[in-house]
This record gives structure tokens, sequence and C-alpha cells, in this order.
């Protein structure tokens, strides 16, 4: 279990934060509802005692968390990093 705020990387590595500002809920974004099918009230639960949700993404704006059912509002703000990749600091409305 994840008793400590963790950052998910793109290879889905579970890691410690890289920064001290970073945490809050784990939101793992799939691409595809049907990948969620069939997750047990067991692992929901565990799920939601551990911040971790699955969303998909709605638009550049919203997310559809699946553990809670709901649509949800975000606010993010992005910049670059020193591997020419960009990274985003977001927060729900």
């Amino acid at each position: 279990m994840l008793r400590k705020k963790a950052c998910v990387d793109r290879k889905t590595t579970v890691r410690p934060p890289a920064f001290r500002h970073c945490g809050g809920k784990v939101m793992v974004v799939i691409d595809n509802k049907r990948r969620y099918e069939g997750i047990t009230e067991e692992s929901i639960e565990r799920c939601k005692a551990e911040e971790i949700s699955f969303c998909t993404v709605l638009s550049d704006c919203k997310l559809y968390d699946l553990i809670e059912q709901k649509e949800k509002e975000i606010t993010y703000v992005t910049y670059p990093n020193y591997h020419d990749e960009t990274y985003a600091d977001w927060s729900f409305k």
C-alpha cells in the first residue's frame, strides 16, 4: 500500500515525489473505460483509502473520475524542464 504520496511516471512506475510540493491524489489516466471494468468493490475502497483514482480525459480542462463516478474540472500551469519536455502543475477547480 502507498502510505506516502507518490508520483507516477510515464512507465507507470510509482516513485517518491521528486519535489516536496508534489502531493495529493494520484490520478491514473486510462485511454478506455473498458480497462476499468471488472474492478472489485474491495479494490475501489482500497484506492479511495490511499487517494488513488482512475480517470479518462474529457477535454483540456475536464476529466471523468471512474472511482467517484463524476466529471471534474481541473486547472493547470505548464512549464518546460531541462529535458525538452513539458511539466504541469494541476489541481481540481
